[in-house]
C-alpha cells in the first residue's frame, strides 16, 4: 500500500517527489477518515484516534455503574438519563450509593456539586486553548464535555485544539460512557438475586480503592485522616438521627481536615529545605573565612 506524500510550501500545497510506504498507523487514520462525513476535517480523525483509549475505558467502567445501578433498584431509563446529563464517574456513583441509602435529594445535589469542583480548574485551564475558536457558544458547549481523561488528553495535545478535534473527543468519549452504563444496566437485570446481593459491596470498595490507590505520593496520611474525620462525623450524625446532614458535613470536614494536614506538610518541608540550605550556606562561608584566615597567618 503507498500513499503520496504532501508537504507544505510557503503558499500553496503540492506534491513532492516519490512514493514511499504507508507506516500502519496511517494507514488506519485513511480507514477511519473514510467512515467520517465528507465536511469533517483532519481534527475529527486526531479526535477518534486520541479518544479510542478513553472508550476502551468508559465502557467498562459505564458497564460497572449501569450494574451497580440496576442492583440499588434504578430503573433502566434513569441510568441512561444519569450517564447523559451527568456525566461523572464518581458524581454517579455517589448517586447510586445514596438513592440506595435515602438520602435527600438535596443533599444528593451538594454533593456532587463538591466532588465535581475540580471542574472549576479543568475549565480555566483548558480555557486558554479555547481562545480561537470564534463562537462563543462552541466554548460554553465544551464545558459539559470535561471530563478528567478528556481534559487530560486535550490539555496536552501537541497540536491545536480545534472545535472538531475537542467535540470528536468528547462527543466519542460520552457515548461510549452512555452506552456502557446501558449495557451494565441491561446485564444488571438478567442476574439472579443472589448474585446482585454480592455486588452492593462493590460500591464500598469502589471508594476505598479511589481513597487508597490514588493521590500524589506522600499523601497517604492525609487522605487517612481525611477519611477518618469525615467517617466519624458521619457516624454521629447518624446515631443522632441526621443522616443526610452528616453525610455532607463529614465530606466538607474530611476535604478540609487532609487539605490543611497537607498544606502543613508542605510548609515544614519548605522550611526544613530553607534552613537546611541556609546552614550549608554559613558552613560555606565558615570554611571559606578559616582558609583565608590560615593563609595570612603565613
Amino acid at each position: 500500500m503507498y500513499f503520496k506524500r504532501w508537504e507544505l510550501d510557503v503558499q500553496v500545497m503540492k506534491v513532492v517527489g516519490g512514493r514511499c510506504p504507508a507506516r500502519p498507523h496511517e494507514e488506519q487514520l485513511r480507514r477511519v477518515n473514510r467512515l467520517l462525513p465528507p465536511g469533517c476535517s483532519a481534527g475529527c480523525t486526531r479526535g477518534l484516534r486520541d479518544a479510542l483509549p478513553i472508550v476502551l475505558a468508559y465502557v467498562p467502567l459505564g458497564a460497572g455503574f449501569g450494574l451497580l445501578a440496576r442492583v440499588i433498584g434504578m430503573p433502566l431509563w434513569l441510568v441512561g438519563v444519569t450517564s447523559l446529563l451527568l456525566f461523572a464517574g464518581a458524581g454517579q456513583y455517589m448517586v447510586a450509593s445514596m438513592l440506595a441509602s435515602g438520602v435527600s435529594l438535596p443533599v444528593i445535589t451538594a454533593s456532587v456539586i463538591l466532588v465535581n469542583l475540580r471542574h472549576l480548574l479543568y475549565s480555566a485551564s483548558i480555557g486558554v486553548k479555547l481562545r480561537g475558536w470564534r463562537s462563543g457558544i462552541a466554548r460554553w458547549a465544551a464545558v459539559f464535555g470535561l471530563t478528567d481523561e478528556v481534559y487530560a488528553v486535550s490539555s496536552t495535545a501537541p497540536e491545536p485544539v480545534t472545535p472538531a478535534y475537542f467535540f470528536t473527543l468528547a462527543v466519542a468519549s460520552h457515548l461510549a460512557w452512555i452506552g456502557g452504563g446501558l449495557g451494565g444496566a441491561w446485564l444488571g437485570g438478567l442476574l439472579p438475586a443472589a448474585v446482585t446481593e454480592v455486588l452492593t459491596y462493590s460500591l464500598t470498595a469502589l471508594f476505598l480503592a479511589l481513597l487508597l490507590g490514588t493521590g500524589r505520593p506522600g499523601t497517604l496520611a492525609s487522605r487517612l485522616v481525611a477519611a477518618a474525620v469525615a467517617g466519624s462525623i458521619a457516624l454521629a450524625a447518624r446515631l443522632r438521627g441526621w443522616e443526610s446532614a452528616g453525610l455532607l458535613a463529614g465530606a466538607v470536614a474530611g476535604t478540609t481536615a487532609g487539605w490543611a494536614l497537607t498544606r502543613r506538610k508542605q510548609e515544614l518541608e519548605a522550611c526544613a529545605a530553607k534552613w537546611a540550605g541556609a546552614s550549608s550556606g554559613c558552613e560555606g562561608k565558615s570554611t571559606s573565612s578559616g582558609s583565608s584566615g590560615g593563609g595570612s597567618t603565613r
